[in-house]
């Protein structure tokens, strides 16, 4: 029998975001001790669509419809700036970085979770929120430490982090195991060509 994949779309950063990501993740892991677990560097990505666990036998379908996709669009320019956390100060769980949502991102992904609903996968069923997740704060965290991390995160609401120009999307596969996922480029979709 096969083994089901684990999936996930997502867009790739550039150097200058990952190391100014990777900067900031150093920075706020010499405060936090296991107060928060925080992305490997390597991870840091822009999910458009988690797809969770699928047969390989669906990998045709599901390529030939991202390949679909990818063909009525047109690449285009993100930025990341500023900070927060999910839900919300009071009670944060996820640390991240924000982005720009140009209106092309946000047709993309609908695009894409639309073409996704039609093979049967499940709709995230909340609105689109772009962001590049930080880390998790733990279920044990102690709370003077957690105050420090979310003052040092609140200090760069105002960061730039950097720019990538989005030429293209990416299914990946993600592993979990005993150290943490293990994410795999399946394939890349590329987009059009600005004129």
């Amino acid at each position: 029998m096969n083994k089901p994949l684990r999936l996930f779309i997502a867009i790739e950063l550039s150097q200058q975001i990952q190391q100014s990501l990777v900067d900031l993740i150093q920075q706020l892991s010499a405060l936090s001790g296991q107060t928060v677990k925080w992305v490997e560097p390597n991870h840091l990505h822009l999910t458009l669509n988690f797809l969770g666990d699928t047969s390989p036998n669906q990998l045709p379908k599901l390529t030939a419809s991202l390949t679909s996709v990818a063909s009525t669009h047109t690449g285009f320019e993100l930025s990341a700036r500023g900070c927060g956390v999910f839900p919300n100060l009071n009670r944060p769980r996820v640390l991240w970085a924000g982005l720009s949502n140009p209106a092309e991102l946000s047709q993309l992904q609908k695009d894409l979770e639309f073409q996704l609903m039609h093979l049967g996968f499940k709709g995230e069923g909340r609105p689109f929120s772009p962001h590049l997740t930080l880390g998790r704060v733990s279920d044990s965290a102690n709370p003077e430490t957690l105050k420090r991390v979310l003052l040092a995160l609140q200090v760069q609401q105002k960061s730039d982090f950097g720019d990538v120009s989005v030429q293209k999307f990416t299914l990946f596969q993600s592993t979990l195991t005993p150290q943490g996922p293990i994410y795999t480029p399946l394939q890349r979709f590329s987009l059009l060509e600005r004129a």
